[in-house]
């Protein structure tokens, strides 16, 4: 379906955060002071500065089938990748660890506060967004340190909140600092620039990034009082060109003024930038992706059979707490229909260098597996993690790095070499 894309107003207006990720944390880390450390699997939820944790209990261990897949075409033009369990044979790639970065106590860049965001480059390095230490820690292919750039702070070479990394065509590296409203350019020369962002709203986990054609694009919202959520082309960074109106769910969710408060295990969107020129949206309560590209024209529909398990009596217990949370502090009315029943299904997704999709589709287990999807919507294998994974991770070509927790809890970075041929 094409959506409109011009004569968008974007809000600017002072920074908050949306779209909060009630599934699984989009960082993991200890803080350094009383209750900055969340209960694993607890949900990040903000309110008006303030957060609010609550817990949640584990699903069965997810596993991963054989199915078959068939490609349909509609109308439209889209191909309909529709899969079906089976006894048919899929690909089950592994991860050999090569490198543990990360430990709990001591002082050094290897002791980690909060991980934000992880990247690679090209020559194995290995870019670790610490916010709460607000610094960019760089790791050679070893896991030696190499350099530790920034600091808490709104000066030159200071971060205050990093809410994505994002690489561009010539090699440079650019942090979305949200907390400070400017992009933060860090060039192959190790050198740092900064350029003022035009949008203040920002979402968690952060979508944007660079296209093969050398534009780049930030997630914000309309102006006008529906509040619509856009993807923004900038031709520089900082230069908005054009907009893209994502696909919004119609979620019922309670609502104080403009503020939403996502409940505990209740659908949410989600979504995936990919370089190629796509964006990938879905509703994590169902296995079904769908591609757009960049004009908002529907490219692709990938489909799973799955039934997400129904939650636990200790999980709805948790629901009715924070149900009676919200009402006595802010007054919000719940509805009946707004309190989920079902357990979701799919936790976040992210696309990799090559235009493969990377579905964490764990429910609400720990993410030891993923599924890989390929740039034509075909099922390519599951990918079984030597650590659970505590966010998106970062892939580039084999090599895959990403947050995660140690054996005693502790941040760590875990980078590996993808292993494929295998069949289950």
């Amino acid at each position: 379906m094409r959506q409109s894309r011009t004569e968008v107003a974007v809000a600017v207006v002072p920074c908050r955060v949306t779209g909060c990720d009630t599934g699984a944390r989009t960082a993991v880390g200890r803080g350094r002071g009383p209750g900055a450390r969340a209960r694993r699997g607890a949900p990040d939820v903000f309110v008006l500065g303030a957060v609010l944790v609550l817990g949640g209990g584990c699903a069965d261990a997810h596993s991963a089938v054989g199915f078959r897949h068939g490609v349909d075409r509609a109308a439209s033009g889209a191909a309909a990748v529709a899969s079906a369990a089976g006894n048919g044979e899929q690909a089950v790639w592994r991860v050999v660890e090569r490198v543990r970065i990360g430990r709990l106590e001591g002082e050094g860049p290897e002791v980690f506060g909060r991980i934000g965001a992880v990247q690679l480059d090209g020559e194995g390095r290995v870019y670790v967004m610490d916010n709460h230490a607000r610094e960019l820690r760089v790791f050679d292919d070893r896991g030696a340190h190499v350099a530790t750039i920034g600091r808490r702070g709104a000066g030159p070479q200071e971060f205050e909140y990093v809410a994505g990394l994002a690489w561009a065509p010539d090699g440079a590296l650019w942090l979305v600092d949200a907390g400070n409203g400017r992009y933060t350019r860090l060039g192959p020369d190790g050198k740092l620039e900064t350029v003022r962002r035009p949008v203040a709203v920002y979402h968690l986990p952060w979508l944007g990034g660079w296209d093969e054609e050398g534009s780049f694009y930030d997630q914000a919202v309309t102006a006008d009082a529906d509040a619509r959520s856009v993807l923004v082309k900038m031709a520089p960074p900082g230069v908005p060109v054009d907009t893209l109106i994502l696909p919004t769910a119609k979620l019922a969710m309670p609502r104080f003024g403009s503020m939403s408060f996502p409940l505990p295990f209740a659908p949410r969107q989600l979504f995936a930038f990919d370089r190629s020129g796509r964006i990938w949206v879905a509703l994590s309560s169902e296995y079904r992706l769908t591609a757009l590209d960049l004009k908002g024209d529907t490219l692709l529909v990938v489909q799973r059979p799955r039934e997400p398990d129904r939650l636990t009596a200790a999980q709805r217990d948790s629901i009715r707490k924070y149900v009676a949370q919200l009402k006595g502090r802010f007054g919000v009315e719940v509805r009946s229909e707004m309190i989920p029943e079902r357990a979701p299904i799919l936790k976040w997704m992210v696309a990799d260098d090559a235009g493969r999709l990377w579905v964490c589709a764990t429910g609400l287990s720990p993410c030891e597996t993923l599924d890989v999807i390929g740039k034509d919507g075909r099922p390519l294998a599951v990918v079984r993690l030597p650590a659970a994974a505590e966010g998106r991770p970062a892939v580039r070509g084999t090599r895959i790095a990403y947050a995660a927790e140690g054996p005693q809890g502790e941040p760590i970075v875990l980078v590996g070499e993808v292993v494929t041929g295998a069949q289950r």
